[in-house]
């Protein structure tokens, strides 16, 4: 589960609350691993976990940043994401806009 507590237009604890995730799979008999979804490690040690884990079914909520490692994407709603790359394409549109990103060098080529 892609737990990034965000959705179109606001956090979902703003529009609908539906904390605590992990406590509502583990009521219906659930194992809940609870990650950092952009570790690497952690996203494998969850899957060994995961299948290692015989009393029932699993699910691994990975807590992610929306739009990590895009500086002018992350943690902004997805609107005002789409409005500025809108823009940019706008201001140039015979050319494609390519991210990379490694979290540190962002940049927007356009």
């Amino acid at each position: 589960l892609d737990y990034n507590k965000v959705q179109l237009d606001g956090s979902t604890k703003e529009i609908l609350d539906i904390d605590p995730v992990p406590d509502k799979w583990r009521s219906f008999g659930w194992n809940a691993i609870e990650i950092d979804g952009h570790n690497f490690s952690e996203i494998e040690n969850a899957f060994n976990e995961a299948e290692s884990y015989t009393g029932g079914p699993t699910i691994i909520i990975a807590h992610t940043v929306k739009g990590k490692g895009v500086s002018f994407m992350e943690n902004n709603d997805i609107q005002e994401s789409a409005k500025v790359l809108s823009l940019a394409m706008l201001n140039n549109p015979l050319h494609l806009a390519v991210f990379q990103g490694n979290g540190e060098n962002e940049r927007l080529e356009i």
